[in-house]
Formats: structure tokens, sequence, C-alpha cells
């Protein structure tokens, strides 16, 4: 969607192709464009340059039901999307309300709001990349209630989920009875953006420090939101953070000021 108003998107399925990393490697011949590019990332800048990571899901397909700048609110309700970069993709809309949607297998980021957006009764999973992403210090008063489902057949080193802003109220559920195959951060506040990879949290993964000194501004931050996890997933609140309130049922590491914290 780029451009209008009050749009609605009403029970649609998206569904792409994703491809393991691996797969990448094995074409050696001259006319592979693998091969072409000396096995490296060419997109987005945040990583090009880099080698393809191993042991990664990569999409075929672009997103699922996106907003571009200047689209006015949109409404996106009972859909599915599966194997896309991007699931419901709303951050750069004025406004938005999803409700009773389904995002699973996607691999850059699962649901993504603007300000004051809305997500209820909505579940989805973080196989392939985050399930959500929010995208700006700038963006505040999001309301989320989001339940977590099982991946067992998970890949990469991604997290469930990476916060910032400012007064967000973000709860999560668990549609697990046990622990989780793979247990993966819930990022409040942190000093770099992800694209396929991950970070050894709160520092930025070993020998690639130099390559991401440059996407390190003392942004992204997190103030004032309100999380209520109640997944085993852990809770990190990195160095960016701050006056959180936090209540997890899983572990919670406190690298941040004047957080509030409760099991």
């Amino acid at each position: 969607v780029q451009g209008g108003d009050q749009i609605t998107v009403r029970s649609t399925t998206v569904e792409g192709e994703v491809r393991p990393s691996n797969d990448l490697y094995s074409e050696v011949n001259d006319g592979d464009l693998a091969k072409k590019f000396d096995y490296k990332i060419q997109w987005p800048e945040t990583v090009q340059g880099l080698s393809i990571p191993r042991d990664h899901m990569m999409n075929l397909c672009e997103d699922g039901i996106r907003a571009y700048r200047g689209t006015g609110h949109m409404t996106v309700e009972h859909c599915k999307v599966r194997k896309m970069r991007g699931g419901i993709k709303l951050y750069m809309a004025k406004s938005a309300t999803v409700s009773d949607c389904d995002v699973v297998d996607c691999v850059i980021q699962g649901y993504s709001l603007p300000s004051g957006g809305t997500l209820t009764r909505s579940s989805g999973n973080a196989a392939y990349g985050p399930l959500l992403y929010v995208h700006f210090d700038s963006h505040s008063s999001q309301r989320i209630d989001l339940k977590v489902l099982p991946a067992p057949h998970s890949l990469g080193d991604h997290p469930l989920a990476a916060i910032r802003g400012a007064n967000h109220q973000i709860r999560l559920t668990s549609a697990e009875t046990v622990n989780p195959k793979q247990l993966r951060p819930i990022i409040v506040g942190y000093p770099l953006r992800f694209d396929y990879l991950c970070v050894e949290y709160p520092k930025i993964p070993a020998g690639l420090e130099d390559h991401f000194a440059r996407f390190e501004p003392e942004s992204y931050r997190a103030s004032s939101i309100t999380l209520d996890n109640g997944t085993n997933h852990p809770v990190v609140l990195g160095k960016l953070s701050e006056k959180n309130s936090i209540v997890s049922a899983g572990p919670i590491s406190d690298y941040g000021t004047n957080n509030t914290t409760s099991p």
C-alpha cells in the first residue's frame, strides 16, 4: 500500500517461499549469483559485504502486507502471512489496527506498527526472524497482545522481539506447554538493528565491531514501556533502556537504568 487512507485488508492469505542459506554455498558455477558476488550479502546496507550467514533461512519473496510512507490508517484483520520477508509490516502508516491475524516463518520480521498502533488476538512465531520489531525511537504508545507459537523448525540466531520507543504496552503469551526448543531474547533498547544477524547480546557479534560501528548511534532507546512476558524466553534490557516496567516468566537481564523488573 503506497498512499490512500482507511484501507482494510481482510481474510487474506499470503504465502511465499524461503530457502536455507547453506544452499547458496552449493552455487559454484560461474553464472551463479552467489558465486558471482563471492557469497557476500548485497542488501541491506547494514550487512552488505558480510558473508552469507550459514544456518539461516533466506526469503525469496518481499513483504506480505506492507504500508509505505503516505499511507493513512490501515486495518488488517483475519489475515495469514507465511514465508515472506516481513509479515504484517505497517510501521510507515499513519495509524494501524491489526486483529485476529497469524504470521509464521517470516525472515526479517513478523509484525511492526506505527505510533498508537494496536495488535490484538493475533499470533505468530520467530522461526526465521523476529516476531515483533519496533522500528523507531519516535514510535510510542503501541498496544500489543500477541501469542507466541512454537517453532521447532527454527533456524538462525535472531531475537524473538526487538523493542524500542516509549510508552508501549506489550503482552506476550505462550502457546507452548513446555519450554521452547530454542530460547530467543526479547530485547528492549538495543544499539544496532538486526538484519540476518543477531548479537551475542548486548555486544556486537565478535569480529564485526568495525562494520557495525556506524550503526551504533546513541538512539535506539526504550523508555516507559510496560512488558508482560508470559513466555519462557528471556528479556534483555539493553544499555539504552530506562524506566521500563518488566514482568517476565523467563529470566531478565538488566543493563539499563531505573528499570523495574519482577518474575
